[in-house]
């Protein structure tokens, strides 16, 4: 197809102009590639890029050598880069074995340096610690993000709920990325190691955000911080932000308002996880009790708070996967911080809350240590928990109300009701310091229960009998090992059963072998059972015996008497016992019964041995 006569003869007339055009302003385009980051580079040197570093960041900057200098894009590598407080008292706040900063070439056609990014190799941050205990390295006295601040403050104070930031100047924190790096405390001890990351803010007045991962204390974690105020932020007045945290030892994350005034305060959505609870409390080294033989915890709520006190409403918990909700208080003003709160659950293991008051080792079993409750000195705990469903190890539990108190120097775990066996259950846990041993009290009372349900649970139908039943215990001594606690620990045991049957037990059988007078094992009478009017125990125990004062087996066939010691720690059995018939006349000779719990033997006419 041909062009009308019109176009051709236009093209034709302008084609040199047309020409001409194009190859100036590739000409210029060229210049611009080339001439102008050449030409800039020329008019860069050490103390032009240290002075811009140092009006940018505050502190005093020293390059230890002339820059290599590299174009396309224009940047400037810098060897052995110190950042240091104005004053020169100490190390330097922040080093950098090698330093690369992308500048802008037009600036630098008149020697002015305009840093757009930096990136960090090796770089070392020394922190201090302040008055809160918090890690923070030394601030600059200056520079044009300390005086961006102060001017922002300025209008932050104009009108604090709305502050206006767009008369600031648009000056660019820029981006800032790191490799290799590390953080130390004032003494040159490592903190975080094997730092990566980056700092990215574009303008003063717009989001900010900062990404980065490392190692600490042996953990490899990622840190993220972004804000879409973060000048705000940075005033003291109050913006949003976004703050998570993760790694092996947990994860955890907020969302909301933040302000960090002389008053903060947070008001956002927060979550935290972690797969092992024992493994975060020891990485965090923010709790010196036990560590618990809880595994995986899960919670999500909403935080509210400041300095002095933290709420978290709203709460959904998930400990091991038993689920509850609740709400909980952290009172962080009192000389401990004092935890209280409720919590509802549908099912829980009561088990893993009892091993906050007990060491355990990485199996989350109870560990052979000395007894602490050290722990009781650091904080205060107030908890109160009710579940619907609930077990305390194989013992299934519902209808529960429990609370958990630790506070000065004494801990206490106490289930004050429950249903159990048909019946009521309530029991107690507490352990209070005295000098160098820590008094243990535990007790446990059961009431009403069904002794059929009972016998099935334990495994042991052939000893105990049907029937309804009773049952009070009480433990108390001093205790400084747990694989002796049972050492020093005194208390009392009494049970009553009602009507009902003894399992395993065939008193005609038992009668016959004890006239005989022949040595023989209980288990040669099993086959049977005795209707029984009531069954009683009662005694004391006096470290690791029990001193059996009376037990009665009442029967339409008579009654059996029994009393001397058991062993609970080696399974011994001591005793001794007398039979009567119905009308409380001797129903055969008086027995010896000896052996172990598992394998008891009758001596019949053997005289009893001494309890003492």
């Amino acid at each position: 197809m041909k062009l009308p006569t019109g176009l051709r003869t236009f093209f034709a007339t302008r084609r040199p102009r047309v020409w001409w055009s194009a190859g100036i302003v590739f000409s210029c385009l060229l210049f611009v590639y080339v001439a102008v980051p050449i030409i800039a580079a020329s008019r860069i040197d050490r103390e032009r890029i240290a002075f811009e570093l140092s009006a940018w960041s505050g502190y005093r900057v020293t390059i230890e050598q002339d820059p290599e200098i590299r174009l396309f894009p224009l940047r400037a590598i810098l060897t052995d880069m110190k950042l240091s407080d104005w004053k020169g008292e100490g190390p330097p706040v922040l080093s950098a074995e090698r330093t690369t900063v992308d500048l802008e070439a037009f600036p630098g056609l008149i020697g002015d340096v305009y840093i757009w990014r930096v990136r960090l190799q090796s770089p070392v941050l020394r922190v201090e610690r302040d008055a809160n205990g918090i890690y923070l390295p030394r601030l600059p006295g200056g520079g044009r993000m300390a005086n961006a601040v102060k001017d922002a403050q300025v209008i932050t104070a104009t009108n604090p709920s709305n502050p206006d930031f767009s008369s600031m100047a648009g000056d660019p924190f820029g981006v800032v990325k790191f490799t290799d790096g590390r953080i130390i405390d004032e003494d040159g001890a490592g903190i975080v190691s094997n730092c990566e990351g980056i700092v990215s803010w574009p303008s003063l007045e717009k989001p900010g955000s900062l990404r980065a991962t490392g190692v600490w204390r042996g953990e490899t974690v990622n840190v993220e911080l972004s804000s879409n105020e973060p000048m705000m932020l940075l005033t003291g007045g109050t913006g949003q932000a976004r703050f998570s945290f993760s790694g092996a030892p947990g994860n955890a994350t907020f969302e909301g308002k933040v302000n960090l005034s002389s008053k903060p305060f947070i008001d956002g959505e927060g979550t935290f996880s972690t797969s092992s609870l024992r493994r975060m409390l020891e990485w965090s080294r923010a709790y010196s009790g036990p560590h618990p033989g809880i595994n995986t915890v899960s919670a999500t709520g909403h935080l509210q708070g400041g300095e002095d006190r933290i709420k978290l409403d709203d709460l959904a918990l998930s400990v091991d996967g038993s689920a509850g909700t609740g709400g909980v208080e952290i009172d962080l003003h009192a000389p401990r911080p004092v935890i209280s709160g409720t919590l509802a659950f549908q099912k829980v293991d009561m088990t893993s809350f009892l091993s906050l008051l007990t060491s355990t080792g990485a199996d989350g079993l109870p560990r052979i240590s000395e007894v602490d409750s050290d722990f009781s000195q650091t904080l205060d705990l107030d908890l109160r928990m009710s579940a619907v469903q609930a077990n305390a190890g194989a013992v299934l539990l519902s209808d529960v109300a429990a609370t958990a108190q630790v506070r000065d120097g004494l801990a206490v775990f106490d289930l004050s009701d429950a249903r159990a066996f048909d019946g009521t259950v309530q029991a107690g846990l507490r352990m209070d310091r005295k000098g160098d041993a820590t008094q243990v009290e535990a007790s446990l009372r059961a009431t009403n229960i069904d002794g059929l349900l009972l016998a099935q649970e334990a495994g042991l139908s052939d000893i105990i009998p049907s029937g309804r039943a009773s049952i009070a215990f009480d433990l108390k001594g001093p205790v400084e090992h747990w694989e002796t606690y049972s050492d020093k620990l005194n208390g009392t045991l009494d049970v009553k059963f009602g009507p009902g049957t003894l399992n395993g037990f065939d008193m005609q059988a038992f009668l016959a072998k004890t006239r005989e007078g022949d040595f023989f094992p209980l288990k040669s009478v099993s086959k049977g059972s005795l209707p029984i009017e009531k069954l009683t125990i009662a005694g004391d125990i006096t470290g690791n015996l029990f001193r059996l004062a009376s037990a009665e087996i009442v029967s339409s066939a008579g009654l059996i008497s029994l009393s001397g010691l058991v062993s609970y720690s080696g399974e011994g059995l001591a005793l001794t016992g007398a039979v009567r018939d119905a009308a409380g006349n001797a129903g055969g000779p008086g027995f010896f019964v000896g052996g172990t719990w598992s394998e008891p033997f009758i001596s019949p006419g053997a005289p009893a041995p001494h309890s003492e």
